[in-house]
């Protein structure tokens, strides 16, 4: 039965690092960046103090719907639009893998946010790992005032559905494609 679960969960892991890519044509690469646009516009309604701190970043990354799901080994994925001073300049794969206690699988939204002109470079140039220690702030009202940076980067999650039950150990490595 072990043996099951963990082939179960490595499946899953696999299938949700296969799922995403950056947008190859205009018109797929226009609806991404609506879905972003969007995706922060619902994000501002629930919590007013998130345009003041994207307008004072440097940069931040969208990705509209993170989809995450594992039994033991687990995996998520996602594409987004990579803004810098409030314009797009490319799109980021996103990739995570985790083990440990997991069972479900949840979609999210997910914003990165950068503070540090330092960061947003990493990030650009492949230099860039989301660990497990980082902190991530779901969109409440008031909650973008007091999300926490951690080496230039904060992290915002609004949770879209699904129910995910973890206490795993794992990353996000996250890819830039110039647009």
């Amino acid at each position: 039965m072990r043996k099951t679960s963990i082939g179960i969960g490595l499946v899953v892991a696999l299938l949700f690092a296969a799922c995403a890519s950056a947008p190859q044509t205009r018109p797929d690469q226009r609806a991404l960046e609506a879905r972003a646009d969007a995706t922060v516009a619902r994000m501002e309604a629930r919590d007013p103090t998130l345009a003041g701190l994207l307008a004072n970043s440097v940069g931040y990354i969208v990705f509209p719907e993170v989809t995450t799901g594992g039994m033991i080994v687990g995996g998520a994925s996602s594409v987004g639009v990579v803004y810098e001073h409030g314009r797009p300049i490319g799109y980021s794969e996103l990739r995570a893998g985790s083990i440990g206690a997991q069972i479900g699988g949840e979609t999210y939204s997910q914003l990165i946010v950068f503070d540090q002109q330092s960061a947003l470079d990493r990030m650009r140039a492949g230099n860039f790992d989301l660990s497990a220690g980082l902190t991530a702030t779901a969109v409440t009202s008031g909650a973008s005032a007091h999300a926490p940076f951690e080496n230039g980067t904060a992290v915002l999650i609004d949770n879209e559905s699904g129910l995910m039950a973890a206490a795993t150990v794992g990353g996000e490595q996250l890819s830039f494609t110039a647009k």
